[in-house]
């Protein structure tokens, strides 16, 4: 993948593009020229050439075809919270589901508090 198609800041390499640092580090090509090829920092050119950078899969949930389903759809933007997520928004969901135990947790407590006036 050429610098110029990447949008944004990537947090993972896919293991093809991986493949293809190493088969230009096998090719004698500079980390320099790596670099301007396929748009990866030379730090991580320097980190797969020396082994430092661990081997990623690119089917994270090959275990589970229930989680490999789920996370088939596009990533977008939550309107919710404004996260980029697969939709449904499960991090609105865990949130959600916080706000509800700490209104419980307070209801409860206000209640304790005021039997104890009594």
């Amino acid at each position: 993948m050429l610098k110029s198609q990447r949008q944004g800041k990537r947090t993972r390499l896919a293991s093809h593009e991986v493949r293809e640092v190493k088969k230009l580090l096998d090719q004698k090509v500079s980390q320099v020229e790596i670099k301007k090829i396929t748009g990866i920092s030379r730090m991580t050119i320097y980190k797969i050439k020396n082994g430092l950078r661990k081997e990623t899969t690119d089917d994270h949930f090959a275990g589970n075809p229930e989680h490999r389903a789920f996370f088939n759809g596009p990533v977008e933007r939550c309107p919710g919270c404004g996260r980029k997520v697969h939709m449904p928004c499960l991090a609105c969901k865990v949130d959600s589901l916080k706000r509800l135990e700490r209104d419980r947790n307070s209801e409860r407590d206000r209640r304790q508090k005021v039997d104890s006036f009594k």
